[in-house]
C-alpha cells in the first residue's frame, strides 16, 4: 500500500509497477550513470522506496543512503542534500496521499509541479 504523511499507510491501491521497482534495483547496483539520473529519476526513486518501505521515514533513509553513495560515486560528494532529500520524498509522499489511484506518470500528470526543481525551495 501506498504510504500517506506522517509515516501511516494510506488505504490506496499499491500502484508501483515492477518497472518501478525494476529502475531503483538498477540504480541501487549501480547501472545509472550519473549524466542520465535527472530530477524526474529521483522522483521515480523516491516512488519506488516509498512503495516498498513501511514508513515516509525508511523510505527517506533508504534515499539518502542511496543518493549519497551515488553522489560519492560520481566523484560529486557535495551535490547531495540531506533537506533536500527530505522535502522531496516527503512532497511525493503528499502526492502520492492526494491521489492514490495514479501511477507514477499520472501521478506527474496530476502534480506537474513535482516536475520543478525549484519548487521544493518555494516550500
Amino acid at each position: 500500500m501506498p504510504v500517506a504523511s506522517g509515516g501511516r499507510r494510506s488505504a490506496g491501491p499499491t500502484l508501483a509497477f515492477p518497472a518501478d521497482v525494476a529502475f531503483a534495483r538498477a540504480f541501487e547496483r549501480g547501472e545509472i550513470p550519473p549524466p542520465a539520473f535527472h530530477h524526474v529519476d529521483h522522483l521515480r526513486l523516491a516512488w519506488a522506496y516509498l512503495h516498498e518501505s513501511a514508513t515516509i521515514e525508511a523510505a527517506t533513509a533508504r534515499m539518502q543512503t542511496a543518493l549519497r553513495r551515488f553522489a560519492a560515486d560520481a566523484g560529486a560528494p557535495a551535490k547531495y542534500s540531506d533537506a533536500l532529500t527530505v522535502r522531496w520524498v516527503a512532497a511525493v509522499a503528499a502526492a502520492r496521499a492526494a491521489w492514490p489511484d495514479a501511477d507514477f506518470d499520472g501521478l506527474l500528470r496530476a502534480c506537474p509541479q513535482l516536475l520543478d526543481k525549484g519548487s521544493i525551495h518555494a516550500r
